[in-house]
């Protein structure tokens, strides 16, 4: 059964023309949960498109989802006093589905102007990497503790089966797309939130060190806001290119639950950092 995408649009109406924040949830979630990220969201004048996922939306019904976005972002952006601004914000599983949206987004022409519009990303308990991802995050869905696995674990039918299909797909979901997570054309500033007790997302150095050789992006403590000087260089949206680190103790995806305060302020930043390169580009744009 397909999990439903869901257009939360912001409470307070002033503003309902507001820029869109796209979430993307960690597999097993519920709409309910993913409410409480877009409350962040809202409370910075987003509207939000949320996508939670169940086990078998994960691996198999991407290109129905997909369809499901686009077509909401399309008739959004048809409106003409919207503000024509992007955010994401995925959780473990929803960084590969990313992936598979700035695919689509650089691959379909009629899909381009979007990636254009992308303005941030936070990546929370994510993404998984490589293999040993796949297997950790496709075990502790199922309910494992993967800190304590039997040796005779695999042994079972059902876990054979289990590791025979949803492992599979998912291993082949993260060689497929990560590498646009990773590309050199993602132009804007990232936010990665992670923890030394997630057991699940194994190679999240190797992301970061990855996500610093974009061109022109810097880690975030170099930051200063230079959005009142009159520098009058085109390319001055690039100066906000930065990537954020935050590290808690919480374990795979419960940071928002455990560190809410020290969570919120770090998307807030990222936020700030969107509306700066919105506000630069624009400015570069009147300029030319």
């Amino acid at each position: 059964m397909l999990t439903k995408v869901e257009y939360l649009i912001n409470p307070d109406n002033q503003f309902k023309n507001g820029p869109l924040s796209i979430i993307l949830g960690f597999s097993g979630c519920s709409p309910k949960i993913l409410k409480k990220y877009a409350k962040i969201w809202h409370d910075r004048g987003f509207n939000c498109i949320v996508s939670p996922h169940s086990i078998d939306t994960s691996c198999v019904f991407y290109e129905e989802m997909e369809l499901i976005i686009f077509k909401y972002l399309e008739d959004y952006f048809k409106n003409k006093n919207n503000k024509r601004m992007i955010c994401f914000h995925v959780i473990s599983a929803g960084s590969m589905f990313l992936g598979k949206l700035l695919e689509s987004m650089k691959k379909k022409n009629e899909l381009n102007y979007l990636f254009s519009l992308i303005k941030g990303v936070v990546y929370d308990s994510a993404p998984l990497v490589d293999e040993n991802d796949s297997i950790c995050g496709s075990l502790s869905v199922a309910g494992v503790n993967i800190l304590n696995i039997d040796e005779d674990f695999i042994k079972t039918e059902i876990d054979k089966l289990f590791l025979e299909s949803f492992y599979h797909i998912w291993k082949k979901i993260t060689s497929t797309y990560y590498c646009h997570l990773i590309s050199p054309l993602n132009k804007w500033p990232h936010l990665i939130l992670s923890s030394p007790n997630d057991f699940v997302i194994l190679s999240i150095y190797d992301f970061i060190d990855q996500i610093k050789l974009i061109p022109g992006m810097k880690e975030y403590k170099y930051f200063k806001n230079n959005n009142n000087n009159n520098n009058n260089n085109n390319n001055n949206y690039l100066n906000n290119l930065y990537v954020i680190e935050k590290v808690f103790q919480s374990g795979h995806c419960l940071h928002l639950l455990r560190n809410p305060k020290k969570y919120i302020e770090s998307v807030n930043k990222l936020i700030d950092l969107a509306f700066l390169n919105e506000k630069n580009n624009l400015q570069s744009l009147i300029k030319l």
